[in-house]
């Protein structure tokens, strides 16, 4: 794989845990079976990241997650002090860069699809 094999999948490779996730190989359909067996049944609901602003979630995670308005205070802290940077390519990618990462995040979309 392209770019950064840490980085690459690394939904999975936290899913796994330390070891895994500072493992340089390509993540496979094994450690795919591995991150669904072993960590979903330890969480009491999934939010996929378009849902997080919707305010029913918002009223969910507010009440029941703690950390979630800490996280929310910080990310707002950094949003206001950041320098714009809307044409870093990151922001503005092509059809190039999207299909790359696309491709090296497979098993990530597998995992979200599962989810869902």
């Amino acid at each position: 794989m392209d770019g950064y094999p840490i980085v690459n999948s690394m939904v999975i490779r936290q899913l796994l845990g330390n070891k895994r996730s500072n493992d340089t190989r390509p993540v496979d359909q094994e450690d795919l079976s591995k991150a669904i067996n072993k960590s979903f049944n330890s969480f009491y609901a999934f939010v996929p990241m378009e849902h997080l602003s919707h305010p029913n979630v918002r009223e969910l995670l507010n009440k029941n997650v703690p950390e979630y308005l800490e996280g929310r205070r910080i990310l707002n802290a950094r949003r206001q002090s950041k320098q714009n940077t809307r044409n870093h390519p990151f922001y503005n990618p092509d059809k190039r860069f999207l299909a790359r990462i696309t491709r090296e995040n497979e098993f990530d979309i597998l995992v979200y699809q599962y989810v869902l």
